[in-house]
């Protein structure tokens, strides 16, 4: 049949995997990035042009899109090898700071800067596996519509919260159950 052809679809070619070297590159963007370094900057420190870091960029979030579809036990595994790296090099800056003050003298406390990446790590590693208990917040507007009241009574209801710091104005504050 004449033009049967204008009807049929050209396959595209499946896409090259990336080289080594761009690979690289890549990983070197995904750090950078994560540093919250511009492109231009990237672009610069890497002597690449800004166009080709815009296409790393692109082809990174592509990437990142599909690992985020992938299997989140996956991703969780990523993460939690990542808090494990962060919380050792925490370690190890917590134990440069812990020098004897005088020679044969006892280590230094060392520098709490160093303990607190710990603990954001341990606290970040117990939230993503799901270990602290849920918190529930109970106050005094559970059966309060903020929507329906009047100017008045959220006044009112603004005035009894300056006053006691209880919304429900039984003399009770917030509790965490």
């Amino acid at each position: 049949m004449a033009g049967e052809h204008l009807n049929k679809t050209v396959p595209r070619r499946p896409k090259r995997a990336p080289s080594k070297a761009v690979r690289l590159r890549r990983s070197k963007v995904a750090s950078m990035l994560a540093m919250r370094i511009t492109q231009g900057k990237i672009a610069e420190a890497l002597k690449v042009s800004r166009g080709t870091i815009v296409k790393d960029v692109k082809a990174l979030e592509v990437e990142w899109r599909e690992a985020m579809l992938g299997n989140i036990t996956d991703i969780k595994a990523r993460e939690l090898q990542e808090l494990s790296v962060i919380e050792g090099e925490a370690w190890v800056g917590f134990q440069r700071t812990r020098r004897p003050l005088t020679k044969g003298g006892p280590p230094s406390p060392g520098d709490p800067k160093w303990l607190r990446v710990v603990l954001d790590v341990k606290r970040r590693r117990a939230e993503l596996l799901g270990l602290d208990e849920p918190i529930e917040i109970r106050h005094g507007l559970a059966d309060k519509d903020l929507r329906t009241m009047t100017d008045d009574e959220l006044d009112a209801l603004e005035q009894q919260l300056r006053i006691t710091g209880d919304p429900g104005g039984n003399g009770a504050h917030p509790t965490v159950h």
